[in-house]
């Protein structure tokens, strides 16, 4: 692995399909997806354009950014992406979609979601900690939405499930701004 990061030019958004989320979580994935195309940052996320996850793809695509969806086969006939089409990749399993969208992107955010974004942020968190992958994974904790499971994780290190150096495989933020800057700035290790 390098001694340190790289800037990245892609970055994946693992979030929410759902649009009856918390107005302040709702409103950070707007500003999220603006902030990251401002930043000249293409956005690798789930595709779609429904709840959490189309709010951030259509902001940046609004604001100039370009946007690039990775869905399942199966899922390919109910795709709505945001106006006007950009690229949309298909796979025919979740497995091989979390690697596609890891290959394309250079940082992961993760914002509020269900079953699909934990799945998501543990296959990363557990690549990086195997060293299979070196990237910033970044969880902007919006209005607290991560506190119970960063206090399971916090409990895992105690029960000695978790090592204490592997809560170093990601960050925590707790503001938007506070996610760009970090991309802006990777950490050396």
């Amino acid at each position: 692995m390098s001694g340190h990061l790289i800037k990245p030019v892609a970055v994946c958004v693992f979030c929410s399909s759902s649009s009856f989320l918390n107005p302040l979580i709702l409103s950070a994935g707007k500003e999220l997806g603006e902030g990251l195309a401002r930043l000249g940052l293409e956005l690798i996320y789930g595709g779609g354009n429904s709840g959490l996850m189309g709010v951030v793809a259509i902001a940046h695509q609004a604001e100039g950014g370009k946007v690039v969806g990775v869905i399942l086969d199966s899922m390919a006939h109910d795709y709505r992406h945001p106006d006007p089409p950009q690229k949309v990749i298909t796979t025919s399993n979740p497995g091989e979609r979390k690697k596609r969208m890891s290959d394309l992107s250079g940082a992961f955010l993760v914002l509020p979601g269900g079953f699909g974004t934990y799945s998501e942020l543990f296959e990363m968190l557990s690549s990086k900690q195997l060293g299979i992958l070196d990237k910033p994974i970044i969880i902007l904790n919006t209005n607290g939405y991560f506190e119970p499971l960063l206090a399971m994780l916090f409990h895992s290190v105690t029960e000695k499930t978790i090592k204490t150096e592997h809560l170093r495989l990601f960050d925590v933020v707790n503001t938007v701004s506070e996610a760009l800057e970090k991309l802006k700035t990777p950490k050396e290790k």
